[in-house]
């Protein structure tokens, strides 16, 4: 009985002791892959695949999603059930990485190019990345193109804030064409979707309205990088709010803030300012502007104020920068709720008045 319990025990310590050694694998491998995709910001973001080009594209090439390639110790990591490669022929596949950009303050995208070698194909995967975790934790395929004697297909997107809530969805048009024997016509189709993060999860739905479905069509057209109009904002909006599955976080218009210091006097807030500014500069990203910074006087105490960021989510996108850069102790306010009203005061500030 005791040599048993010592066998169990046995075991379950090496079961053990390989998990945690899975686990720090995962996490030094996903760090230096992390590390291929550049960082972006955009408003919208036009993805787009070729057909039948090379896989390694000449460094004056202009295609934007040329990217890095990926050396096949990272295929671990992406052949696990989350990255779901258009030919599973992984030896005849390569990969590339392109570009990175915050979803939210936890979540990123990571846009990847994959091309293989026998049939010519190209396709864009958008995977998930989660910053906590140090994991991938979803993927979606959302360019594709291939062409083959009497068919084609071709899958582009557009990246953007489809619902005003500071996350960016997607906008996908997809089409297909097709020579059909022994009658001899051709056959075509074009599809579009929408797929929109809500409640933490990216949810698609093709567009079946007809009149918003050309509008989209004529504000997207294929290979061309665009934007929503006035009148197929409200027809879109008018559209998910029949969805009722899709739900945006933020029904009303607040203003969002950063309290990024808190002083008992003027004259270390203006310090506090002053530092502030410096560190942002002129247009830093994620929305952050030395000209946006001020001084909020409330309750005795003067406050380092960044503002106004449209939504929560661009709010703690641009936290995250301001808890590493100016001060770790910083967070977010409603403005409208923490200081209702405003008044300059001579010195440069503003005292809350409630």
């Amino acid at each position: 009985m005791k040599e048993r319990t010592i066998k169990i025990l046995t075991q379950l310590i090496l079961f053990l002791s390989l998990t945690v050694n899975c686990s720090f694998a995962q996490h030094t491998i996903t760090k230096p892959f992390y590390a291929l995709f550049q960082e972006i910001e955009f408003e919208v973001l036009h993805v787009y695949s070729f057909p039948r080009i090379p896989g390694i594209f000449p460094a004056t090439g202009y295609y934007q999603y040329k990217g890095t390639k990926i050396d096949s110790t990272f295929y671990d990591l992406m052949d696990n059930g989350v990255v779901k490669p258009i030919n599973r022929e992984w030896e005849y596949t390569h990969f590339f990485a392109t570009f990175r950009f915050h979803l939210t303050s936890n979540l990123e995208v990571l846009l990847v190019r994959e091309f293989h070698e026998g049939t010519r194909e190209q396709c864009i995967h958008y995977l998930i990345y989660d910053r906590v975790k140090e994991q991938l934790i979803g993927s979606k395929l959302i360019t594709n193109a291939y062409e083959d004697e009497g068919f084609f297909e071709a899958m582009e997107s557009w990246i953007l804030d489809l619902n005003e809530d500071g996350q960016k969805d997607i906008l996908t048009r997809s089409c297909r064409e097709e020579f059909l024997a022994p009658d001899a016509y051709m056959e075509y189709q074009d599809r579009v979707s929408i797929s929109i993060w809500s409640n933490k999860k990216l949810l698609e739905r093709e567009i079946t309205d007809t009149i918003l479905k050309k509008q989209l069509e004529a504000d997207f057209p294929y290979y061309k990088r665009n934007e929503l109009s006035y009148a197929t904002k409200q027809n879109l909006s008018n559209f998910l709010k029949k969805k009722k599955s899709i739900t945006s976080e933020e029904t009303t218009s607040i203003a969002w803030c950063i309290i990024a210091g808190s002083d008992k006097d003027l004259q270390a807030a203006e310090y506090e300012l002053e530092r502030a500014k410096k560190i942002l500069g002129n247009k830093y990203k994620y929305g952050l502007d030395d000209k946006l910074v001020e001084i909020h006087k409330k309750n005795n105490r003067y406050y380092t104020v960044v503002k106004i960021f449209k939504t929560k989510v661009e709010a703690e996108i641009a936290l995250v920068e301001i808890k590493n850069k100016i001060n770790k102790t910083a967070y977010i306010v409603n403005l409208n709720s923490w200081c209702k009203e405003l008044k300059y005061q001579q010195g440069e500030y503003y005292k809350c008045v409630d």
